[in-house]
């Protein structure tokens, strides 16, 4: 009896000539470009996706932190303004005409609101708010000079 008229697969002692030189005749498909392109896909698709996590987060962020800076008053924002562009309390009290504890208070205040812990992280969240504080400050400056005028 032969193996194909048994049935079983062609194994040790059984042969299959025909199967074998049909097998060695037929090209062999390239299987490395179908899972590269998965890979690819695979990759690019899990690059999307961290990327628009990582745009989300920053988005997220952004909105509290300006959430947080409009909280603040006209003056808490002013002297926000004075002390990151690195004025003392006594000089930002000069420049705005209250007094440095006046200052402190204030500055205490934006601390709390703005949820900073530090000077440095309040210089951060200023930076990433891309509020222009020379102009800023300058505009305090002349807006307290013109309430002295009048």
């Amino acid at each position: 009896m032969s193996p194909q008229a048994s049935g079983l697969p062609p194994g040790p002692g059984r042969s299959a000539p025909k199967l074998t030189i049909k097998m060695a005749k037929t090209p062999k498909a390239p299987k490395v470009k179908l899972p590269f392109r998965q890979r690819v896909r695979k990759y690019a698709i899990r690059g999307a996706i961290t990327r628009s996590r990582a745009v989300l987060h920053l988005d997220s962020e952004m909105r509290g932190l300006k959430s947080r800076y409009q909280s603040l008053t006209p003056r808490e924002r002013d002297v926000m303004t004075l002390v990151v562009s690195g004025l003392l309390n006594k000089q930002v009290g000069g420049e705005l005409g209250i007094s440095e504890v006046t200052v402190k208070a204030h500055r205490g205040q934006v601390m709390r609101k703005m949820q900073a812990d530090s000077l440095a992280a309040l210089v951060k969240m200023s930076t990433k708010l891309g509020v222009d504080f020379v102009a800023t400050a300058d505009r305090a400056i002349a807006d307290r000079l013109y309430q002295l005028d009048r």
